[in-house]
């Protein structure tokens, strides 16, 4: 079910996550929770310039530092197995801002939700 699939999902876990990249100066202008059927689950897709101009790698060395950090209970099921660091000009990102427009946050949290279900993403940043 769709909600029983949502209700797992770590959205907090997620939103920590966020605020350690920012915190270290990772610049991540899109972070959303998509499903993604052929794995008939939910991945934390992660968007950075960075990973335009020096490749997805040193992006992910630094979350995966940022992750080893955080502790059990921050993390909850938030590991790199469902992450995907992301070019921030993929078309389905320039596709999901053509459709939502720009998604902020105000102190840490998300000022604009998404509906949650499978065929829509939840939309932490998307700038």
């Amino acid at each position: 079910m769709v909600g029983e699939a949502l209700v797992k999902l770590p959205i907090e876990a997620g939103w920590r996550l966020l605020n350690q990249m920012d915190t270290a100066g990772l610049d991540i202008t899109v972070a959303y929770w998509k499903y993604i059927e052929e794995h008939d689950d939910w991945f934390l897709i992660l968007s950075s310039p960075n990973v335009f101009t020096q490749g997805a790698l040193p992006t992910v060395r630094v979350i995966q530092h940022l992750l080893s950090e955080m502790s059990d209970e921050e993390k909850g099921d938030l590991s790199l197995q469902n992450l995907i660091v992301v070019n921030p000009y993929l078309l389905e990102i320039e596709n999901l801002r053509a459709r939502y427009g720009s998604v902020t946050e105000e102190k840490g949290r998300l000022i604009r939700r998404m509906s949650l279900s499978q065929s829509e993403p939840f939309i932490y940043r998307l700038t």
